[in-house]
């Protein structure tokens, strides 16, 4: 039932009516057990790949001015003179 309610506020409250796309990752054998594929075609949703998880590539670092900076030489305070 959890997915059933899921899949009813995606498509009424979040996705697009005609263009809009859900991802939902599951362990193995939750979508049978769950009865995702059902839940999902009674919202009007259709499965359009189904496969094994791939994660995404890790994000690539892009440099900041404060990163440019961060290897600034700091002097040292050698003594008081007034």
């Amino acid at each position: 039932r959890f997915l059933q309610h899921f899949f009813h506020a995606a498509t009424k409250r979040w996705m697009k009516p005609t263009t809009g796309l859900l991802y939902l990752t599951l362990v193995r054998g939750q979508c049978s057990r769950w009865k995702c594929i059902e839940g999902a075609e009674k919202q009007g949703l259709v499965l359009l790949r189904r496969g094994e998880f791939r994660p995404p590539p890790p994000p690539i670092p892009v440099a900041t001015d404060k990163s440019a900076n961060s290897e600034k030489k700091t002097k040292k305070h050698v003594g008081n003179k007034y």
